[in-house]
């Protein structure tokens, strides 16, 4: 959820920019530096830029009726 929330802002923010030069409030100058500076702020809220999680082999197991991680050993 945090890597989309991540990505959710983001898409906000071009589509904001986007939105601001397609209406005439920004001309394309503006667009680049304003871009990257929002861009750089929400970095800084989250400075990694994306958010890792351990991925598992799973496999769908018929005789409980799921799916269940495969043990890699």
């Amino acid at each position: 959820m945090k890597r989309a929330v991540y990505v959710l802002r983001m898409a906000y923010i071009y589509a904001q920019r986007v939105d601001w030069l397609l209406a005439g409030d920004d001309g394309e100058d503006n667009l680049e530096e304003r871009l990257q500076m929002e861009l750089s702020e929400l970095k800084a809220k989250y400075p990694s830029g994306r958010f890792t999680y351990k991925t598992r082999k799973v496999k769908y197991d018929d005789e409980c009726g799921r799916y269940r991680i495969i043990n890699e050993q």
